[in-house]
């Protein structure tokens, strides 16, 4: 996975917390979840 794409992930993801408050911690979680698959590659 190239940094760029994890960026644009990341983007999307904050993107998607900003439009709905409500799914706000799901989110979070798949966040921490990419950064730590991102981690592990690194």
């Amino acid at each position: 996975m190239t940094v760029n794409k994890v960026l644009g992930i990341v983007a999307l993801i904050n993107y998607l917390q900003l439009s709905s408050k409500t799914n706000g911690h799901l989110n979070n979680s798949a966040l921490n979840i990419l950064n730590e698959r991102y981690a592990e590659e690194k």
